[in-house]
């Protein structure tokens, strides 16, 4: 996934990465306590740098609009867990996400498009990540890496032509039972709940597949292959006090928020697990 780095009226753009660090202000240490504190923060970066290199980690790419409407690409090297996974992974390429001037294949979104979203008109795309998925990995070595939806799975023009999803991509999920639940007429749930072994069915690519994950100002429901899917939205991490060190990595996914996931807001629908939408369509 490539962006090109332009900003409005086509002025080149400072890469996000490449930003030169500011010296400290700070005091500088004096000499025989500086002395005494060096080996010890040696060791520490040492033990730092060999823990990094024991985590197995993949290229997150994502591309970004400031508040200035300049921007921004950048590739991150994110662990190898299924938490950054979903931030970056829900739409297989090829996928159509409908927007302002009609479908655009996933891969040729840029921040800055508009977004058709269901409740709330156009809207401008913020966020745009991808992630490589391989074959080998845990998720598709379970048999749930990916799933394809054939033609007309969930109802007539849903999708409208073959739609592949990551597993954790939840699609909204409209069933009488959600509003005896929730007070709702809909609900998201991951694609994993539909799958039924004849029109979605679980996938296993002969080659790694690359995915993609969009992010607007807040929750929305968006339009892939003719399906309502969910923009991302990091959910429970957002105020999860244990998921500190979640919560610091996917602030460096998403740089325009400062580190901030608090701004993603509100979720615009409840999110059910994949038990509790197979409970609830079994009711």
């Amino acid at each position: 996934m490539t962006y090109p780095l332009k900003g409005p009226g086509g002025a080149p753009v400072r890469d996000a990465g490449r930003g030169a660090l500011q010296p400290s202000a700070a005091r500088p240490a004096a000499p025989a306590a500086a002395a005494a504190a060096a080996p010890a923060h040696a060791a520490a970066l040492k033990r730092w740098q060999e823990m990094r290199r024991a985590t197995p980690r993949r290229a997150a790419r994502i591309a970004w609009i400031d508040d200035a409407g300049e921007l921004h690409d950048q590739t991150l090297a994110v662990p190898l867990d299924m938490v950054f996974e979903e931030a970056c992974a829900a739409f297989a390429r090829g996928t159509l996400i409908m927007t302002g001037a009609g479908p655009v294949a996933v891969e040729d979104l840029l921040p800055g498009d508009m977004i058709e979203t269901r409740d709330n008109g156009l809207r401008p795309l913020r966020w745009i990540g991808s992630v490589t998925v391989s074959t080998s990995d845990e998720a598709f070595e379970a048999g749930a890496g990916s799933l394809r939806l054939m033609p007309g799975a969930l109802g007539e023009g849903h999708p409208s032509q073959d739609l592949v999803l990551h597993h954790r991509a939840r699609i909204l999920l409209r069933h009488a039972n959600c509003r005896t639940i929730f007070g709702l007429r809909s609900a998201l749930a991951p694609a994993r709940a539909f799958a039924d072994g004849e029109t979605i069915v679980r996938l296993r690519p002969a080659a790694p597949v690359e995915f993609f994950n969009i992010a607007l100002d807040s929750h929305q429901i968006v339009h892939a292959n003719g399906l309502e899917v969910e923009s991302y939205h990091p959910g429970a991490l957002v105020t999860d006090p244990e998921a500190g060190d979640e919560r610091r990595i996917l602030g460096k996914l998403f740089p325009h928020l400062g580190g901030r996931l608090e701004y993603f807001g509100p979720l615009c629908r409840p999110r059910l697990s994949a038990e509790e939408a197979e409970t609830l369509t079994g009711l």
